[in-house]
């Protein structure tokens, strides 16, 4: 009996043995396994993808919005009302600013750019600018005398708030900054108004439709079909 019993429990073990054997063979479900495995890896990694994208869009529309705003104010500022507090500076400034960006972020709403508020602007020097005395020649004071720089900042929602916070931001949002400067173009800098559009040589008077006149010291030029008429240069 104990010989039938040994038996018995040598053919359960071998069996269970060659069975361990076969399970540990098997492929059949390994492709499933990696699958698993890999998954969280592949999430993790685009989610991240997509908020690094979305947080660098955000910020590049905000620093070309901030251009655009200090180039404005480079160019029309020193022509802004002297005496009008609402183009004063840099509180006025700081207004005008703030709308310009506004403008530019009007139809960028996914990224939640917009609206900026004017206390997250900040121009400076607070010290009124002034333009140089000669263009061609600045020397270092005039140049600090001259430039600012245009600051803004904005938070706009996390995309990774649901894993992690920002350190030194609010929980579930992030803070862009971003910073440019200007250069005051005032006189003797003329405007791009005046120094637009073809002017008439002196002498020459209005040219025809077709031809310009003959006359003193100038020369007659034909122009072609379809092409605005342009008045001879004057020679002495």
């Amino acid at each position: 009996m104990r010989m039938i019993a040994t038996r018995r429990l040598g053919r359960i073990g071998a069996g269970a043995l060659e069975g361990l054997r076969r399970w540990r063979e098997d492929r059949s479900g390994a492709t499933l396994v990696q699958f698993i495995v890999v998954l969280p890896v592949f999430v993790v990694v685009v989610i991240g993808s997509y908020a690094m994208f979305r947080v660098m869009a955000a910020r590049d529309t905000l620093c070309e919005a901030t251009w655009e705003a200090a180039r404005y104010l480079q160019i029309e500022g020193p022509h802004f009302p002297k005496d009008d507090p609402a183009f004063e500076y840099p509180g006025g400034w700081e207004q005008i600013a703030t709308q310009i960006m506004n403008q530019e972020l009007a139809s960028r709403t996914l990224i939640g750019l917009y609206p900026i508020d004017t206390n997250n602007v900040d121009l400076w020097p607070d010290l009124p600018r002034s333009s140089p005395e000669d263009t061609l020649s600045v020397s270092r004071e005039e140049l600090d005398n001259n430039l600012f720089e245009l600051q803004v900042t904005k938070s706009i929602t996390n995309p990774l708030g649901m894993f992690f916070d920002m350190p030194n931001d609010e929980p579930g949002m992030i803070k862009l900054t971003c910073r440019t400067g200007g250069f005051y173009e005032g006189p003797p800098v003329e405007p791009t108004l005046i120094q637009r559009g073809p002017q008439n040589p002196v002498g020459c008077g209005q040219p025809p439709p077709n031809r310009c006149p003959a006359c003193p010291g100038c020369t007659p030029t034909t122009v072609g079909r379809n092409t605005p008429t342009v008045c001879p240069i004057c020679r002495p």
